[in-house]
């Protein structure tokens, strides 16, 4: 059985991986254990668009300064958990292996994730103990 880690590196060339874990590790998010592994950077979501539409890295004073969408570069293992260490944001962004990314409300994803959550097996009952 792979790793979250290594499950994650199988879908990129190494080049582009470790070029992602270097941008999260710099200026996002990065976590991997045994659970899962995230590569992220917290950006606004109007940059998503000029992401997707050029494929190239910009940065303006409004993605600096007023951040509210995780830009998922990587993810791999348990999202549920991954869900649990990432702070909330109001929007999240990812690709499908496909160069084309989405934008989704954070909230929503995270209830489709745990489905129905009155059955107790909601985010608040799987929180990491700190």
């Amino acid at each position: 059985m792979l790793t979250p880690f290594s499950e994650a590196m199988k879908h990129f060339d190494e080049d582009t991986f470790y070029t992602n874990i270097v941008q999260a590790a710099g200026i996002g998010f990065l976590h991997s254990d045994s659970d899962c592994f995230v590569a992220a950077e917290l950006v606004h979501h109007s940059i998503i668009k000029i992401k997707s539409k050029y494929g190239i890295k910009i940065k303006s004073q409004l993605e600096l300064d007023k951040p509210d969408t995780w830009l998922i570069y990587m993810v791999a293992g348990d999202i549920k958990y991954a869900f649990n260490i990432i702070k909330p944001a109001k929007y999240l962004a990812f690709e499908r292996l496909d160069d084309k990314l989405r934008l989704y409300d954070f909230s929503r994803v995270r209830r489709l994730l745990w489905a129905i959550e009155k059955n107790g097996n909601g985010p608040e009952a799987m929180q990491p103990e700190i």
